[in-house]
């Protein structure tokens, strides 16, 4: 186990702020480069560390490369980020890896796509009541105003009392386990702190390529070394940011669920619906994973997340080989090796610490309750903000996408994608036939025919610097 350079770290890549319930996260766009250098110069001494444990608010910051860019980052460093970072998540190249069409087309994004204003910044507040964040929101977005920096969005946040997302599940159970942040996790080895934060060893025991600049561009000594280059590292302590604002149709999922769950004299049957929706998801709503619990939901298992598939449901008769956690996370089920698929799948985790928007469309957040509210709601009302950190984007948040998320033949299944986030359009064949199978005994039933229950609103990816590298673009 490493030390953390924790007061180097921001914090959100350290902790959710699990305490901080209340969040807003500010697109911003640069206009004026010596107001906005200032104001973040101002700020520099404000954003959260890793060391602290914020109990009122927090406010932590991100950049596209544009914006690093517009700050006046060179080109030589501007170079050393990585192509994927560089490309960015809109381009025609990502539209197809991603699966976003139709309705999730770049072009229709409200922020993020080709057709909209360039964004810069991200600005994220926290804070533990509602009546804070307002206070410290009016506070932060004076300073912005005043220093000429254009608000392209305000996007909202929520936080359930239950912990469930839109659709009535309990998010957020299986991260990675990382010793140096925790001392309890499941029985598998902890993953390495380099997978996510830049400047540490990753699963191959190596470092993973970080932006650098020249020594001659660090009079103040604020980066360490790189050895094989001896150039500085700009992105140590720092992570890849993955924001993707994904909207969710609850009702359209829950009337899939229900309308393929009747019995044989089409009455409604909950149960089988529940059971249907928690097959497509791979856990109960409570959370409890269908490994564990096979038949029924077991709130008392909510939070157990050591569980193995091939060890314990190899035939995938609990939780579907197809299944949206099982596709995202596989564990030791792909291939049929065991100790192997454990093994490659350390290499392609998120640390997610994404956020839910809208009001809920029933707030108890049950499937009967969500059947009888007449949502009139607009399409993207609600939904989830997706943020992760990864170290590799393409090894590990592009990976997981287009190898596990949206692809048809993921463990030798036939024209199936991810049931719950997939987009039916596939790869942009305009060829609706997304199936999801759920493995039985004597035979498997297929489900034909799904609709789209989240399309992508927008979304960006962004570099979360140390906090020196953020003094560092301020000056």
């Amino acid at each position: 186990m490493v030390t953390l350079a924790k007061k180097e770290i921001q914090g959100l890549i350290l902790r959710g702020y699990s305490n901080l319930p209340n969040a807003i996260y500010l697109l911003l766009q640069i206009t004026n480069v010596e107001n906005a250098k200032k104001w973040l110069a101002e700020i520099g001494d404000q954003i959260t560390d890793g060391d602290t444990k914020p109990r009122e608010n927090a406010m932590n910051i991100a950049f596209t490369l544009e914006g690093m860019k517009k700050l006046g980052l060179s080109k030589n460093a501007l170079k050393t980020f990585s192509g994927e970072f560089e490309e960015g998540m809109s381009t025609e190249h990502k539209q197809l890896m991603f699966g976003d069409y139709g309705k999730s087309d770049p072009k229709n994004w409200a922020w993020g796509g080709p057709h909209c204003p360039e964004v810069h910044v991200m600005l994220m507040l926290y804070t533990d009541t509602n009546e804070r964040l307002e206070t410290f929101k009016k506070v932060v977005i004076e300073r912005i105003n005043a220093a000429g920096i254009t608000i392209l969005e305000k996007i909202d946040t929520c936080r359930p009392d239950n912990e469930k997302e839109h659709f009535g599940f309990k998010d957020g159970i299986s991260q990675p386990f990382l010793a140096e942040l925790s001392e309890k996790g499941p029985a598998d080895d902890p993953i390495a702190i380099g997978e996510f934060i830049l400047g540490y060893k990753n699963e191959y025991g190596q470092y993973t390529d970080s932006p650098s600049i020249l020594p001659s561009e660090d009079p103040a000594n604020l980066f360490p070394v790189e050895p094989e280059t001896n150039n500085k590292d700009f992105g140590a302590n720092g992570s890849y940011l993955v924001f993707r604002q994904l909207g969710q149709d609850v009702k359209a999922f829950w009337d899939f669920a229900y309308e393929n769950s009747k019995d044989k004299n089409g009455n409604y049957i909950h149960e089988e619906a529940v059971k249907l929706a928690s097959k497509m998801v791979g856990r109960w709503p409570s959370g409890t994973s269908l490994v564990d619990s096979p038949e029924k939901d077991d709130p008392s298992m909510c939070d157990k997340n050591d569980f193995l598939y091939h060890t314990q449901d190899p035939q995938g008769l609990g939780c579907p080989y197809g299944a949206h956690v099982r596709r995202n996370h596989p564990r030791d089920c792909l291939e049929g090796i065991p100790k192997e698929s454990s093994f490659i799948t350390r290499k392609h985790r998120l640390l997610r610490r994404g956020r839910s928007f809208g009001a809920p469309v029933a707030k108890s957040m049950n499937p009967q309750d969500i059947l009888k509210t007449n949502d009139t709601a607009p399409s993207g009302a609600r939904g989830l903000n997706f943020i992760c950190f990864n170290a590799d984007l393409a090894r590990q948040f592009e990976f997981i996408q287009n190898i596990w998320i949206n692809n048809p033949k993921f463990q030798s299944l036939t024209d199936e994608l991810d049931p719950l986030v997939a987009n039916p359009l596939g790869r942009g064949n305009n060829n609706e036939t997304n199936s999801f199978s759920i493995q039985e005994k004597p035979f498997r039933k297929r489900l034909q025919n799904l609709p789209m229950f989240v399309h992508t609103m927008g979304g960006a990816y962004f570099f979360m610097p140390s906090i020196s590298a953020v003094k560092y673009l301020a000056s």
